[in-house]
């Protein structure tokens, strides 16, 4: 921790000496808002290489989660087995990520981000590599089901994964970005994630056209994962920077599990707990239930695949754009309310087009501004989360607020397909989701998307409030202690028996005779 970090003092001119050669007998405090005034904070530009590698792992894990959904059908006859089944390989992914989560939030804020990205890069990889193996000829001779158990064991591994590349962003930013690159860093890393969806749902489809190309796929989408897990490998050789990006990255951590004690015992993030995971829920059920919703007015599979790209694709740009505001004006919870506002009038416009026929541009409009603004809600929450319960580690933070939605999206899937009820004589006629009987109408499930999502801005809205405890604590520590120290060190006006007390004094005197700002 704090006896690993070695950053140097240094004054404005960038003269510089170690901080291992100031004891605490020479008077110079470790003291956050005191002693670590005097540190220099310098961006290491492997903080880039990093959040790339994060990057192209989260890709990686997201075109596995969802490789199987825009050809379920193909992959149903592949196996032979049925669509349900193979929707069972998504299912996994939330599943897995609840009690596995946990480990990952240990692995991150206890052994650190390199550690965290070689243990899931491997699980990842051979998780695909376990995928490819089901397609394999002689496992079939064995039983007819065994090569469906072992995609699910593969799917399993990737799944498993996921919550360390989900999970890291925020520490991430925290550990290796400045203060004013944190949430660009949190945006990138965040939406990486769907990003790898969106490859998945053009991919897919473009390298299956019947069954027998599965391996194809299987094939080709280990290339990424193979690419994620030697650059987390043999290229990261460190955890984090030598010298901090900023005043908090220098700060220890609360405890593992005192700071999961900390943020249910946090007002504020208990409500951000339940808000934020629903509206991260709400993205991951209607992505997998859209196309069900709208076929039944007759807006056909390519028009729902339209829609899906738009939500991420303008996410992408709302992510960045907000990233980029709060990054210079720190304004994280207004910024943070107004998102989520609007995503949810766009999710409530969407529930009323969904529910006609030929709204095609009210739908895609809809869907895309929900994009846009729930997606710009998801990293500046998750700082949000950060200021809300410092000390405690970003990890754990941001990793509980990734694990509410993954918990409340099994839900929402789970209720909304509960709520299909039969289709109607009238729609009957103009549906386009199967030429068989059985089809089922979602718009009760529509609506409670949109009751949801109004009932989580009105708990974000008013039951956010939190002071910014990270930045007060960099802001307790922008004082003119850096020259001051040095002066001190230098002229000796610092005794070996003198007390903390007395040298805050002394450099107080320092600090009038010459100001540093």
């Amino acid at each position: 921790m704090s006896s690993q970090r070695q950053p140097l003092l240094a004054d404005s001119k960038g003269d510089t000496f170690n901080y291992n050669s100031v004891n605490s007998q020479d008077g110079v405090s470790r003291t956050p808002g005191i002693g670590t005034g005097a540190l220099q904070y310098r961006p290491d530009p492997l903080r880039w290489y990093i959040l790339m590698v994060l990057c192209v792992m989260n890709i990686s894990n997201a075109m596995a989660w969802i490789s199987f959904a825009p050809v379920a059908y193909p992959a149903a006859e592949y196996y032979h087995t049925s669509a349900n089944v193979i929707n069972g390989l998504s299912i996994v992914f939330m599943v897995a990520t609840i009690p596995f989560g946990l480990l990952a939030i240990w692995v991150l804020d206890t052994h650190g981000l390199r550690a965290a990205f070689v243990l899931g890069s491997w699980l990842n990889l051979i998780g695909l590599i376990v995928r490819y193996v089901s397609t394999l000829k002689f496992l079939i001779n064995y039983h007819d089901q065994l090569p469906v158990y072992v995609v699910f064991a593969g799917q399993t591994l990737t799944a498993i994964a996921q919550a360390f590349f989900l999970f890291a962003p925020t520490k991430l930013a925290a550990v290796w970005f400045p203060d004013n690159h944190r949430a660009l860093a949190n945006t990138i890393g965040s939406t990486s994630n769907p990003l790898g969806i969106l490859v998945a749902f053009v991919a897919s489809p473009m390298l299956v056209d019947t069954a027998k190309d599965i391996p194809v796929m299987l094939g080709w989408f280990i290339v990424p994962g193979a690419i994620g897990c030697f650059m987390a490998s043999l290229c990261i050789y460190k955890g984090k920077p030598e010298i901090p990006p900023s005043a908090s990255a220098a700060m220890d951590s609360e405890p593992f599990f005192t700071g999961i004690k900390k943020l249910f015992t946090n007002k504020a993030y208990v409500m951000l707990f339940i808000s934020f995971g629903a509206g991260f829920a709400l993205f991951s059920a209607l992505s997998s239930l859209l196309s069900q919703i709208v076929c039944v007015k007759g807006y056909n599979d390519v028009f729902a695949g339209i829609c899906g790209a738009a939500i991420i694709i303008a996410g992408f740009f709302g992510a960045m754009i907000a990233g980029l505001y709060v990054d210079s004006s720190k304004k994280f919870g207004l910024t943070a309310k107004v998102t989520f506002s609007m995503s949810v009038v766009f999710i409530c416009a969407f529930y009323i087009a969904s529910q006609q026929e030929d709204q095609s541009v009210l739908l895609a409009i809809s869907t895309a501004g929900f994009g846009f603004f729930g997606f710009a809600t998801l990293p500046i929450s998750y700082e949000l989360g950060v200021e809300a319960t410092y000390p405690v580690a970003e990890g754990t933070s941001g990793g509980f607020l990734a694990m509410s939605g993954q918990i409340q999206g099994i839900v929402l899937v789970l209720v909304g397909q509960y709520l299909a009820v039969d289709i109607s004589p009238e729609d009957e006629e103009i549906q386009v989701c199967s030429k068989d009987n059985g089809v089922k109408d979602l718009k009760y499930t529509a609506l409670m998307f949109a009751v949801y999502s109004v009932v989580a801005a009105i708990l974000y809205v008013f039951g956010v409030r939190t002071k910014y405890h990270r930045l007060l604590a960099e802001e307790r520590d922008r004082v003119p202690w850096m020259k001051i120290v040095k002066v001190a060190i230098l002229t000796k006006h610092v005794l070996p028996d003198q007390p903390q007390r007395e040298f805050v004094q002394q450099g107080k005197k320092h600090c009038c005779l010459e100001r540093y700002d």
